[in-house]
């Protein structure tokens, strides 16, 4: 009787230790691709931000009224 109850610990140990590695794995994936994709979008804002200062007033006004800061990283 006891080594089936010792048994019984023993796996409910191991399907523990496994799901805290498994959410641990989540965990960081999750972090790095959020660190990953802010690092994009900043890189693509900033971008957008400095093509808008090169250019001058006629030309900022149109690039404000037809919107096309939102193409411009594709420059």
């Amino acid at each position: 009787m006891k080594l089936d109850a010792l048994n019984f610990i023993n796996l409910i140990l191991i399907i523990t230790s496994i799901s805290v590695i498994f959410s641990y794995i989540k965990y960081s994936y999750k972090k790095t691709i959020y660190k990953i994709h802010s690092s994009l979008v900043y890189k693509k804002l900033s971008y957008a931000l400095n093509y808008s200062r090169k250019l001058s007033p006629i030309d900022f006004f149109v690039f404000e009224k037809y919107e096309i800061w939102r193409y411009s990283f594709l420059f």
